[in-house]
């Protein structure tokens, strides 16, 4: 044989040895999702829980607490076409926009700040809109909404 096929070979030979220590000395690292970690530590900030209520016909005339974040639902029935509903300061609630609420409910409204507000409704009886009209009368709704 060659010298130099000979010199090439004792190369490749050591170099075949060489990987193999190096494999059993340091084994490549494994992935993560092979691996075992400890788990990461939890850290709860305590929040403060909005709370919801329901305000309903009895209601009114009445004075509702509630609470900065807080929310709840308007639900005066369904037996009259309750509209204009009306907030005095759209500062301390306001309705949520796009949220489904239940048959007989007119939305849910979020104590945004503190301070005090009166929300309004008129039902109107849904004969009103029949030709001719019926006679009934409309009835009004009211509460004071006071956030803390």
């Amino acid at each position: 044989m060659n010298l130099k096929i000979k010199t090439l070979l004792i190369l490749l030979a050591i170099l075949i040895v060489l990987f193999i220590a190096v494999s059993f000395i340091a084994p490549p690292p494994t992935s993560p999702k092979n691996s075992v970690f400890p788990p990461a530590p939890i850290q709860t900030i305590p929040t403060p829980t909005p709370t919801s209520t329901t305000v309903t016909i009895a209601d009114n005339g009445q004075t509702i607490n509630v609470n900065v974040g807080d929310t709840f639902l308007l639900e005066l029935g369904d037996t009259m076409n309750w509209n204009n509903i009306q907030i005095s300061d759209p500062s301390v609630i306001s309705r949520e926009v796009n949220v489904m609420v239940i048959r007989g409910a007119q939305g849910i409204y979020r104590a945004l700040k503190s301070g005090t507000t009166t929300l309004t409704a008129q039902g109107d009886p849904f004969c009103l809109q029949a030709t001719p009209p019926c006679g009934v009368p409309s009835r009004m709704f009211s509460v004071i909404v006071d956030v803390h």
